[in-house]
């Protein structure tokens, strides 16, 4: 990880630990999505998502988080993950998404790349890509505090 990327990490996972005494109670009310994708099928492949997110996970555990964590996943396994962060949600006071690998912003909307997108064309973006929104709203919840850190480049080659 360079040395910027691990500062910035470093930073939120220092106010997760913050939010973590803010909120001293059970793992379930800490719920984490940590995902990283490195063995990309059409994409550049990358070296460090997967361990930095094994990582990630294994510090938010030690905080008390409950920790959804997946590596490499493709589009199904993407929508099976945050079904499953969903469904741990119900009664938590934090909820946090690390996600480390390729990422796309296109028209002010942010996307996380599964390790199976083709994407070729603008089009298939919506098609093949995990909509940050859609995550986001699995995660509002009155009086809830949400975290979101994205270790991924946003550009958009359309």
């Amino acid at each position: 990880m360079n040395p910027f990327a691990r500062n910035t990490m470093l930073r939120a996972l220092l106010a997760a630990s913050a939010l973590s005494t803010a909120f001293p109670a059970l793992a379930a009310d800490r719920v984490a999505l940590v995902i990283g994708n490195s063995a990309y099928e059409t994409q550049n492949q990358l070296s460090n998502p997967v361990n930095d997110a094994a990582d990630v996970a294994a510090m938010l555990r030690g905080l008390g988080f409950e920790v959804v964590e997946a590596a490499n996943v493709d589009r199904r396994g993407f929508d099976r993950k945050i079904r499953e962060f969903r469904d741990k949600l119900q009664d938590s006071q934090v909820a946090l998404l690390y996600y480390a690998g390729h990422g796309m912003q296109v028209d002010g909307r942010n996307f996380l790349i599964p390790v199976d997108a083709r994407i070729e064309k603008a089009g298939d973006v919506d098609l093949d890509a995990i909509d940050l929104n859609v995550i986001m709203v699995q995660m509002r919840a009155e009086g809830r505090v949400n975290i979101f850190i994205l270790d991924a480049c946003r550009d958009n080659p359309f």
